[in-house]
């Protein structure tokens, strides 16, 4: 790897590492978190318990067929998702090193397979006072995690989470540091390139870094200020967050290929990849289940995604 790309990488991770919300999942759970965890997983259990009680009884109380059915594989899914979770938090309790990180994963896949559950079966769930008993749990769950990692909630998932539904007040803020967080990786991979241009000797390479300098901070301009009067509007939604993050994207890809086709096995712009990752990572964290229609990054090479053509089915 050659200055540029190290200078960029080492701008990013400094960055990243001085932010507050960007500390480190992977130490080990102290003492003291451990035993919250324990006491948390014991109150989780009673949440997820209470409410498959509360949906048996809705089951049997329902004369609809249909949405007797639904409570009742509802119930059943609760079941084990609950079995799931408890299992694998008790392992992370038990373990010689578990961490925040973990417990996070594993949270985020629960909070999901639920919200998955619930469109499966009602897709209009998030209007359906039925449904109420199973979100209520699903905030109390997240509500305990913070307990025990209370630096790390901005890693949680936040229900509802479904179609286009509008964030609500806890996602807009998680938006708004995403946001900082943003302008600092790009910011960081800006100072690389200026780093870079007067190092470099060779006038085609050093070109190529101006141009690459100019585009990065146009989209850098773009991406901020769209998702900050994004964060502003009465019913920003995760398609659209999406939707600006995969545009910002293509046009680096787009510029990355216009200076250099070969990009992807040039060294030279692996910094600005890696940095591309983490804003995906970033804006993963705000919608989870949106994620398989992110951008993927490899190592190498990034997958063409023509511009103006995304569509969403189910996004959120």
């Amino acid at each position: 790897m050659n200055s540029f790309a190290i200078v960029v990488l080492a701008c990013v991770v400094a960055a990243v590492a001085a932010f507050p919300i960007l500390d480190d999942l992977s130490n080990c759970l102290t003492p003291q978190q451990v035993s919250e965890l324990k006491k948390a997983i014991a109150g989780i259990q009673i949440t997820l318990n209470t409410a498959v009680i509360s949906l048996d009884i809705a089951a049997a109380a329902e004369s609809d067929p249909t949405t007797k059915k639904d409570l009742e594989e509802a119930a059943l899914i609760l079941k084990e998702v609950s079995i799931y979770l408890v299992s694998n938090l008790t392992k992370i309790a038990e373990s010689a090193c578990g961490n925040c990180s973990e417990i996070v994963q594993v949270v985020n896949e629960t909070v999901v397979a639920i919200e998955q559950t619930l469109e499966n079966i009602d897709p209009d769930w998030q209007n359906n006072p039925i449904w109420k008993v199973v979100v209520t749990a699903v905030e109390d769950i997240l509500a305990i995690v913070e307990l025990v990692c209370p630096n790390k909630v901005y890693k949680l998932s936040v229900v509802p989470f479904v179609g286009s539904s509008c964030l609500n007040a806890t996602q807009l803020q998680l938006l708004e540091k995403i946001t900082a967080l943003i302008q600092i990786v790009l910011t960081s991979a800006e100072v690389g390139l200026e780093v870079a241009i007067k190092e470099e000797s060779d006038p085609t390479t050093k070109k190529d870094l101006q141009e690459a300098l100019l585009i990065i901070k146009a989209i850098s301009q773009d991406l901020v200020a769209n998702l900050t009067k994004l964060a502003k509007q009465p019913c920003a939604t995760c398609p659209e967050i999406v939707d600006l993050v995969n545009q910002a994207v293509n046009d680096i890809e787009a510029m990355l290929t216009s200076i250099n086709p070969d990009w992807e096995n040039d060294p030279l712009f692996k910094a600005i990849v890696e940095a591309i990752q983490q804003i995906l990572n970033y804006v993963k964290v705000l919608c989870p289940s949106s994620a398989r229609r992110l951008p993927y990054l490899p190592e190498h090479p990034m997958p063409p995604a023509p511009k103006n053509t995304l569509t969403y089915t189910n996004v959120y």
